[in-house]
């Protein structure tokens, strides 16, 4: 029999009766990524959905599963490994080497993503360059070598990678300093500025001015904490194989996935959501696709 309390409330009813594990997401792109890495048969175990209410993004996963987790404890969320650093934890999120992780004394049933949001594990997986090379509606992309295809996107992943670094020295910063917001972080360092223009001295000065002007975090510290950040991403793969290769992946892993895709896009007339569903076609078939069925699996007890 249901609870009382479950009457009028459809969602809670449906997980109940469903007896799968229920992941909540952050919206509906991340769930067909997630189901695409997944792969078949994982529906008959868990469910990924997005959250109830009409926001989106982390914190409305997180309310959903703080509301939902205590009477159905097979509820967990999956959200962006962006979202650990608002929660003072940039360093677990950049010496990630798994697909997922959670966070020592983090809210229950929460997990992160190993890279900055789900496009990025497209990006690293979805065989981009080939995209490139194909897409005709990119000015002469036919005719560009491997070389300059590679170079083409290695400098839009640069210029999103130092956005990412920025955004969580900010955070960072904001969560040891002002705890009563600790997930404001500067509003001076947004996307759209990076999505604007290329001229890095430029976007630079003007968030050096908004920084100073909020006075939410000093601008020094905050240039200390990116240079700390850095250092601690090219410690990791140097630790591990010195070359270019893995640390391209490392800004690949770490950059603003979202905004990647976007600027390379934007190059063409192309449709980013197309773009997804191909790189996800190529994503699925990598073995990244079973370590995150794997970790998915263990991290939620689910039986599969």
């Amino acid at each position: 029999m249901p609870r009382l309390t479950d009457i009028g409330d459809s969602e809670a009813l449906d997980n109940r009766y469903a007896r799968k594990v229920i992941v909540y997401v952050e919206a509906d792109m991340d769930a067909t990524i997630f189901y695409g890495l997944a792969g078949t048969g994982i529906r008959e175990y868990l469910e990924f959905k997005v959250p109830t209410s009409l926001s989106t993004g982390g914190n409305a996963v997180k309310n959903e599963v703080v509301q939902r987790r205590p009477e159905y404890p097979r509820i967990f969320g999956l959200i962006d490994g962006e979202d650990a650093v608002k929660e003072g934890a940039v360093d677990e999120l950049l010496s990630c080497r798994s697909a997922m992780f959670q966070l020592a004394g983090g809210a229950d049933g929460i997990i992160f993503l190993g890279h900055h949001e789900a496009e990025n594990v497209l990006l690293i997986h979805g065989d981009l360059a080939d995209l490139v090379r194909r897409d005709q509606s990119i000015p002469k992309s036919a005719d560009m070598s491997d070389g300059e295809i590679d170079e083409r996107i290695a400098t839009v992943v640069r210029h999103f990678f130092h956005a990412a670094l920025l955004k969580y020295a900010s955070m960072t910063l904001n969560y040891r300093t002002n705890v009563l917001a600790p997930e404001t972080g500067c509003k001076v360092i947004d996307s759209a500025r990076f999505l604007a223009s290329d001229d890095r001295k430029a976007i630079l000065d003007a968030i050096k001015q908004g920084v100073q002007q909020e006075g939410v975090v000093d601008w020094m510290d905050l240039v200390d904490e990116v240079k700390r950040t850095w250092k601690v991403v090219r410690n990791e793969y140097v630790r591990a194989r010195p070359d270019a290769a893995r640390c391209s992946r490392e800004r690949m892993r770490l950059a603003d996935g979202k905004s990647v895709l976007k600027k390379l896009a934007r190059l063409s007339a192309s449709d980013p959501a197309k773009w997804n569903n191909h790189l996800l076609e190529t994503a699925r078939n990598k073995p990244f696709a079973r370590q995150f069925r794997d970790d998915i699996l263990t991290l939620t007890r689910a039986t599969a």
